[in-house]
């Protein structure tokens, strides 16, 4: 446990917290490095790269469109359990992410 989370943790147990003070609180708890894992990074290459293929093979073309909505899946599956919201968000993200990605640095060409 590092130090910002046993901070939090005394600040949380201590007193009260509303407001914004109680919504840093949580974001700090929430962003946390460890948490990243080689096999969660695994995970999502598989699922963006499969998901991807599928979404090929469906549609039949081979654009950005495959990319990013691939993307959104991926990314809003591994926030599946943090709520909509969450999900929603981390999707865009990835989404947007792979758009820049397909953008500027383009594996092979389009049909």
């Amino acid at each position: 446990m590092g130090l910002v989370d046993v901070v939090i943790i005394r600040q949380l147990s201590s007193q009260r917290l509303s407001g914004p003070v109680l919504a840093r609180a949580k974001r700090q708890q929430s962003i946390n490095i460890s948490n990243i894992r080689p096999t969660n990074m695994l995970a999502a290459g598989a699922l963006y790269g499969g998901t991807g293929y599928v979404i090929e093979r469906f549609r039949g073309k081979n654009d950005i469109y495959n990319s990013v909505s691939a993307g959104f899946i991926a990314g809003s599956f591994f926030k599946r359990n943090a709520g909509p919201r969450a999900a929603l968000s981390h999707g865009l993200v990835f989404a947007v992410f792979t758009s820049l990605n397909e953008t500027f640095y383009p594996v092979y060409p389009y049909d």
